[in-house]
């Protein structure tokens, strides 16, 4: 790949958009910058998802500092459900290495994941609606220890799934840990997406480490996607605390089905 103004340009604005989603929603920017990478700028999945997870690492470590000052991440509580979601990787680096899958499989795997993940968010406020979370806002950060192993035994199996995931395909393990931390685990909706942000930093740590070592990460592409990633995950972090964000679930709901087409026919 030719890095031309045009492109730094074009890849930049992208980050941007990326970040931002990511930050708002809890998720990673993984889940646009596979197939968007894949799709419109020609790269191959493999290294779509190795520099992906670089991405991850550096936007998200961003968007944790700002929640962290927002006091909306119980950083003891991230850090226990990283264990296992680092563990899911480390179980998904070992069985890849010996048993890789052609590029083929993983493309109708992740528009799978990313068909899976649109309908998700239309359930997700279904679930919100049908139960009042166990948790106010004012309680979170007060939650004693009994409640914390009883939550940790809930999550426990998501969170590994998430950090398997997360080294399979890039993208960042948030689009399991934010419903499963609201949804399984009842913890407010705001707090789920900073906590969710610390468990995709831990997580993208690890698989970063691992990448460099075994991957096929593009150090240049992925600097220029973080750059733009880290002012969109500041702009979506704040944003976070202002808006619903029913609308803009609608959006990616829509953009994540299309991309999951043309990666599928591509």
């Amino acid at each position: 790949m030719e890095f031309t103004t045009q492109l730094i340009i074009i890849l930049f604005l992208f980050g941007i958009i990326s970040g931002f989603l990511a930050s708002l929603t809890g998720t990673s920017g993984g889940t646009i910058n596979v197939p968007v990478l894949t799709v419109f700028f020609n790269i191959a999945i493999q290294e779509a998802i190795d520099t992906s997870i670089l991405i991850i690492l550096i936007t998200s470590s961003v968007a944790l500092i700002i929640f962290l000052k927002q006091k909306r991440c119980n950083l003891k509580i991230a850090m226990i459900f990283s264990i296992f979601s680092i563990l899911g990787s480390f179980i998904s680096s070992v069985i890849f290495s010996f048993y890789p899958l052609e590029s083929i499989v993983l493309k109708i795997i992740f528009s799978s994941l990313l068909i899976v993940i649109a309908i998700n968010l239309i359930l997700k406020d279904y679930f919100q609606k049908s139960r009042e979370n166990k948790l106010d806002e004012n309680s979170y950060q007060q939650e004693n220890n009994n409640d914390l192993k009883r939550d940790l035994k809930r999550g426990i199996p998501f969170f590994i799934l998430s950090g398997f995931v997360a080294n399979f395909l890039g993208i960042g393990g948030g689009v399991i840990n934010t419903p499963a931390l609201n949804i399984i685990v009842g913890y407010p909706i705001h707090f789920s997406t900073a906590t969710s942000t610390a468990i995709v930093f831990f997580t993208a740590l690890f698989n970063a480490i691992i990448k460099m070592m075994y991957g096929q990460i593009n150090f240049i592409l992925g600097i220029i996607l973080s750059i733009g990633g880290i002012i969109g995950s500041i702009m979506g972090a704040h944003v976070s605390n202002k808006i619903s964000g029913k609308k803009l679930q609608v959006f990616v709901m829509i953009f994540l089905i299309f991309l999951a087409i043309l990666m599928l026919f591509k």
